[in-house]
């Protein structure tokens, strides 16, 4: 029975040598097959242990999430790409058979090399069936694909543009690497009508934005869709044109809130009702058919994504909740548990199948099976006087293994804001974030007596003489299925007759930890923003290297990587902020140009910032101009 990492590994590498084992790939992706999250009974070993979940190494902080991506990084580590044509030589090369098999100590029974064994020779029946089952127990040797030794990988670890936190994981550098040396835009790339709804890299790496109430069909197709009009209607056009090509009437007598694109043929479109409807949407772009209903929520719905990669569909309503759906066959997956408020954004992870919801000021971040796996308040240290709500979210995801990963929001303060899932030691002052379970059980009984109301409407109203889904269906929501793990809380909560919000104390704790944050040109906090906006889409690009910023007033940012280490920062006043030097007040001319402190941001004249320092804490390792008052502070710390 497969129970702890060390005891298999020291089984197969050293005190058995017949136990012959293999990673399969769930190691690298699934931290769910460590854990019994059903508490079953898998009873004891001989030595009295009892099986439950799998005992991880040390390394791993007890996280199974973190033990796979540590496992993805050594994967990706120089030292494996490095030596990956060795172990394609044993196992698909020419070191599979023959001499070189010899000389590599890589042989096998026989019976494991392909071809070597013909089962309808066997007569004896006996004999037979166990060589399949001695087979089938222990594998075969995959075909030899290879006859020649396979050419090594270039590892480039060499290159100024490489990035290395954890020595010997080379990648390259990318945007979240270097969040206090992003480079801010000192104008926007691209400006629309109305608020930024909506932001797309196509294929040309060209941004495209759209502004809300509006979606991108495809990123290969130049035509948008749009909601929200009085007449109810739908109408589609082209990006670069703001001219309808097709206008498609429902006659629907309710609101479209919010929409979604399946593929380029499959629409959802979230009503103020908290019905989910389903479109098939003609490839010609000359009609809607409408192709099923989906109605768990009772309220109007806020928030709709699609992922395509993990075939789901997740949506979000006014009461509170949010629920999975397959993007199939369109049946709900799972509801994940009651929020504090109405839900104000979403997004999903592509890569991992994170799902991050907002609620407020909460910040909340869920695996895919529903799991509750890290929160954050992120008006902490704030004021509550003028309290922000958020607005967008968006995931970092181009190396899911990456544990400098980032998940960005942007509020209605006009503040985009980056934080980092990691595993800290916990010192007694930490818990692991717990939803009340009263809450939790509230949230089952509701949506089931919501969902039989609307079934008994539904039976009354006579839905088969709608004229509006006489060619459609109408997928109900089954009742939600109970887990054995609920169970037991729901239990243990009766029983103690009182609420815990956290497990106990625990050794190591996964929380969201804030790294940067980004104000130029849009947050409300700074005098020197003419023209600040709330922050409505947020578009990390393809290859990392840059952050799009979509703003409540319709315009797109691009916050860029730099090698000009010392070079313009966040924080720095913009230059229409002061006409004046800070320190000693000398109007600024044509002749008499401004200089920026590269530590405080602030604006002065060239006599009074002609001093020169590194700046430990921006990791800026040449002299840079600083002002007089920096110099010394910063003077005072390097002589420490």
């Amino acid at each position: 029975m497969f129970h702890s990492i060390e005891d298999a590994w020291m089984s197969a590498s050293k005190r058995n040598m017949a136990d012959v084992k293999e990673l399969i790939p769930e190691f690298f992706f699934l931290p769910e097959m460590f854990m019994n999250k059903n508490r079953f009974d898998l009873g004891r070993k001989q030595n009295g242990i009892s099986l439950d979940d799998i005992v991880l190494p040390a390394w791993a902080k007890d996280d199974p999430r973190e033990f796979v991506r540590i496992h993805r990084m050594a994967l990706e580590s120089d030292y494996v790409s490095s030596h990956l044509h060795e172990w394609i030589d044993l196992i698909f090369g020419y070191k599979q058979s023959g001499e070189e098999a010899i000389s590599s100590h890589n042989l096998f029974h026989h019976l494991f090399y392909e071809g070597n064994v013909n089962f309808d020779s066997i007569d004896d029946s006996l004999t037979r069936n166990a060589t399949i089952a001695f087979v089938n127990n222990f594998g075969q040797i995959p075909s030899q694909l290879f006859k020649k030794p396979h050419p090594q990988k270039k590892v480039n670890n060499g290159s100024d543009l490489s990035f290395s936190r954890i020595p010997g994981v080379t990648t390259n550098r990318l945007f979240y690497h270097a969040l206090h040396s992003l480079k801010p835009p000192t104008i926007h790339i691209k400006e629309v009508g109305s608020a930024i709804g909506a932001l797309q890299e196509n294929e040309k790496g060209i941004i495209q934005a759209l502004p809300q109430n509006r979606l991108f069909v495809s990123t290969y197709s130049n035509k948008y869709l749009a909601w929200s009009f009085p007449d109810r209607s739908i109408r589609i056009g082209n990006i670069d044109s703001e001219k309808s090509t097709c206008i498609l009437e429902l006659n629907d007598t309710n609101e479209f809130t919010c929409a979604a694109m399946g593929d380029e043929r499959c629409l959802f479109l979230g009503s103020s009702d908290g019905c989910i409807s389903v479109w098939n949407l003609d490839r010609k772009y000359h009609r809607l058919t409408r192709r099923n209903t989906l109605d768990a929520h009772y309220d109007a719905i806020t928030c709709l994504v699609v992922s395509s990669s993990h075939n789901m569909l997740v949506s979000s309503s006014r009461d509170c909740t949010a629920i999975l759906w397959h993007l199939s066959d369109l049946s709900l997956i799972r509801q994940l548990p009651r929020h504090s408020s109405s839900i104000s954004a979403l997004a999903i992870n592509n890569s991992t199948g994170d799902i991050a919801t907002a609620c407020g000021m909460e910040l909340l971040v869920w695996s895919i099976n529903g799991d509750l796996l890290s929160s954050i308040h992120t008006n902490e240290g704030g004021s509550f006087d003028s309290p922000h709500i958020i607005l967008s979210i968006a995931f970092s995801t181009l190396n899911d293994w990456d544990a400098d990963n980032v998940i960005i929001t942007g509020g209605s303060d006009g503040v985009v804001s980056i934080y980092s899932s990691v595993v800290v030691e916990n010192d007694g002052s930490l818990h692991k974030a717990k939803l009340d379970s009263k809450r939790e059980k509230d949230s089952v009984s509701t949506i089931n007596s919501r969902l039989e109301r609307q079934r008994r409407r539904l039976k009354v109203g006579g839905l088969s003489t709608d004229t509006r889904t006489t060619s459609s269906s109408v997928s109900h929501s089954p009742d939600l299925p109970s887990s054995p793990l609920l169970e037991k809380r729901r239990k243990e909560g009766e029983s103690e007759g009182v609420t815990n919000n956290y497990d106990k104390c625990e050794e190591f704790v996964r929380i969201l930890v804030h790294r940067a944050s980004l104000t130029t040109h849009t947050a409300f906090n700074r005098s020197d923003n003419p023209l600040p906006a709330p922050i409505t889409a947020i578009l990390p690009s393809k290859d990392h290297k840059s952050l799009y910023i979509g703003d409540g007033v319709g315009r797109v940012w691009q916050w860029m990587m730099t090698d000009d280490i010392g070079g313009r920062i966040d924080h720095w006043i913009q230059d229409i902020a002061r006409q004046s030097c800070t320190q000693c007040q000398h109007n600024f001319s044509i002749a008499d140009r401004k200089h920026h402190c590269r530590n405080c941001g602030q604006i002065f004249c060239a006599k009074c910032s002609r001093f020169e320092s590194h700046i430990t804490h921006m990791k800026i390792s040449r002299p840079v101009r600083v002002c007089q008052a920096c110099f010394v502070r910063l003077k005072a710390q390097n002589s420490k």
